[in-house]
């Protein structure tokens, strides 16, 4: 496995290296192959966790800009939806009823 280090000793691995790992992993056990890489265990489950949430394409090297964009777009998503619960959940039906009547 070539795997590409930065001049701060930073590893990067490349979307089949990274499945390679995991697969071998799962093989082998995960000590023995974060052992074998150097790898931390945060960044070993970290690229499952991927993995499993987005597939292959969770484990491509992503720009930094693109997973802020990301990120911003799902706050929102979330920030609607809390909004909405708070909302259903502020009005009460005899509020409603009276004002109806």
């Amino acid at each position: 496995m070539n795997m590409k280090t930065t001049e701060k000793g930073t590893k990067k691995f490349t979307k089949k290296e990274k499945l390679q790992i995991i697969a071998e992993a799962k093989k082998n056990g995960v000590k023995v192959t974060l052992e074998k890489y150097a790898l931390y265990p945060g960044t070993f489950y970290y690229w499952r966790k991927k993995l499993i949430v987005y597939g292959e394409e969770g484990l491509e090297h992503k720009r930094v800009k693109s997973i802020v964009v990301e990120n911003i777009i799902m706050l929102k998503r979330i920030d609607n939806r809390i909004l909405k619960i708070l909302f259903f959940r502020s009005i009460k039906i005899p509020k409603i009823y009276k004002l109806i009547c």
